[in-house]
């Protein structure tokens, strides 16, 4: 899934290099289909600045939005 292979760059594998923005972009595809944890996820790249700038107002959205979602 989407979500998985975002983990995947997260934290680097052998087969998938670490990349902090490549995993935003595969949060928010999976936060876009209506992933609750990648949504959560994604809050918490923006809250911590990995992989974009942070934003804590689009953070707080995030969590809002993911726990709308059941998480």
């Amino acid at each position: 899934s989407v979500f998985r292979l975002a983990r995947c760059y997260v934290k680097g594998t052998a087969a998938v290099p670490k990349n902090e923005q490549k995993a935003v972009e595969l949060y928010q595809e999976a936060s876009n289909r209506g992933h609750a944890a990648a949504t959560y996820n994604l809050g918490m790249r923006f809250k911590e600045g990995r992989g974009v700038q942070r934003n804590d107002q689009y953070c707080f959205n995030l969590f809002r939005q993911a726990a709308n979602m059941g998480f």
